[in-house]
């Protein structure tokens, strides 16, 4: 991160697509470029729940990634890590041709198939600007 321009550090998001918007327009106003400290899925609050509040933030993540001037960094979280491993799990299994171990696995995590479809919603090189630490301003946040 550059010293010269302010970070406004975005806390869990838990597909919360709203406070998401909030952050991303602060940050706009302000010219600063956006920490995310991870988890922004797998919602806590039930009004965030669901497959299409997944998708939602999903979408979000990589266009804001894109055209948020100033720069935006992304920590994975302990729930990003679980649901990108989930979605990976989940499509072996498919390709496998393992249905019925994917209906157990669609049973015991119902969020299963919405984390598959992260896969398809994040490009390569958006993954590949997630980290496990950053530096900004001489601190090192995780």
């Amino acid at each position: 991160f550059s010293p010269d321009l302010p970070v406004l550090v975005v806390p869990d998001v838990h597909q919360d697509l709203g406070f998401l918007e909030r952050a991303a327009a602060r940050a706009g106003r302000e010219g600063a470029r956006l920490l995310f400290l991870g988890d922004v899925v797998d919602a806590i609050d039930p009004r965030w729940a669901g497959a299409a509040a997944l998708r939602a933030v999903a979408r979000a993540l990589p266009e804001l990634a894109a055209g948020h001037g100033p720069g935006c960094a992304f920590i994975a979280g302990n729930h990003d890590v679980m649901a990108l491993r989930v979605a990976r799990s989940r499509a072996a299994l498919l390709l496998a041709g393992e249905e019925a171990q994917v209906a157990k696995l669609d049973a015991a995590m119902p969020a299963a198939p919405g984390y598959a479809e992260l896969l398809a919603e994040w490009p390569a090189e958006f993954l590949a600007r997630w980290r496990l630490a950053e530096v900004a301003h001489g601190f090192l946040v995780s």
